[in-house]
């Protein structure tokens, strides 16, 4: 709608109508972008989502170990691990052996983890734990687990970064090939992230230029705020891409479904925006427009007379065809009469 309504005017001078097709290149170049990039945060939002949830899930086992008359064990916190990666696999089964093989190595590692060490670190304050050598290596292995976990999701996905190094022969150790894999990918959503917002920023640009090249009439006020509010709402959304450069910002943003929404709102805002009917003249007063004369006015082509010249009937139709009934009769007087005299 926001690009349909834009042209008003059916009939422009040659050079504008030129004009006017040479731009639509960039705009369906750029729309085209916007609509993939909107597509695909769909797709990596919820493998975002399901990371997530099993996060949750982690935490929401790992609560029993705060009771204090609950005795940790190696082997609870292994199974603990184990079932709820279970219950994500069993939705999206991984594509790829090295996932099971990464996810297998690195629970090979939290049961080497002594029984004892539960016991010992459970007055012992945060900042000792960062520097305790097998608190330091149960947080390795979880991140490896979450990492395995993650690209294998993306993979079922169809984003899948596997493929970018099937035939590395460099790469030998499976926890070093998932690690490439989980920069290849959120590599990946960052250059998405990029170009649909720089696409849908451009897009409303393009827009704008159109309406102007399309446009024949005067302007008014009304007219000039809002083609400038336009503007800025697409160099906007172009800079939102700045986040980029904030990396702990924009991966809070990243971990929120608002990156389509802010696009669907923004386009939402900017349609009523454009269809609001004109002011009266108590906020922009002394904007007049030149209006064409009567005769003028009923030559020019609109909408409808394109719908009627295809063979649709309009509300001019019915008027028409009386006139063109009454020319014929008035025309021949007397088959209309001698009609009407075989009717009796």
């Amino acid at each position: 709608m926001i690009y349909f309504d834009g042209r008003r005017n059916l009939k422009m001078p040659l050079h504008k109508e030129l004009l006017w097709s040479f731009l639509h290149f960039p705009f369906q170049l750029f729309l085209k972008l916007f609509i993939l990039g909107s597509s695909q945060f769909v797709i990596w939002w919820k493998v975002i989502e399901t990371y997530l949830s099993t996060n949750d899930k982690f935490i929401t086992a790992f609560s029993a170990g705060d009771d204090p008359n609950f005795n940790v064990t190696t082997s609870w916190f292994v199974s603990t691990v184990e079932g709820a990666l279970k219950e994500v696999f069993e939705l999206y089964t991984p594509k790829y052996m090295v996932t099971q093989e990464s996810i297998a190595a690195a629970l090979e590692k939290l049961k080497e983890i002594p029984d004892d060490f539960w016991v010992t670190i459970e007055n012992v304050p945060e900042e000792e734990l960062l520097n305790n050598e097998t608190a330091v290596n149960i947080t390795t292995t979880l991140t490896e687990l979450l990492i395995a976990m993650q690209n294998s999701l993306f993979a079922t996905f169809n984003v899948n970064g596997y493929s970018a190094f099937a035939t590395d022969d460099t790469i030998t150790d499976a926890t070093e090939l998932e690690q490439k894999v989980y920069d290849l990918n959120w590599g990946k959503f960052k250059l998405v992230f990029t170009y649909a917002y720089v696409a849908a920023g451009l897009t409303l640009i393009m827009l704008n230029i159109l309406y102007i090249t399309s446009r024949t009439r005067g302007w008014t006020p009304f007219n000039y705020v809002r083609k400038g509010l336009n503007f800025l709402v697409g160099i906007g959304l172009c800079l939102v891409t700045l986040m980029t450069l904030n990396h702990e910002r924009v991966v809070q943003l990243w971990g929120t479904p608002w990156p389509l929404p802010i696009l669907v709102i923004t386009l939402f805002v900017i349609l009523v925006l454009n269809h609001l009917p004109q002011p009266p003249p108590i906020f922009f007063n002394g904007a007049k427009t030149k209006q064409p004369s009567g005769d003028k006015r009923k030559k020019e082509k609109t909408g409808w007379g394109v719908v009627r010249q295809m063979g649709f009937r309009t509300g001019a139709a019915p008027a028409e065809q009386d006139t063109a009934y009454q020319g014929a009769a008035s025309a021949h007087p007397q088959e209309g009469s001698a009609e009407r005299a075989s009717c009796f």
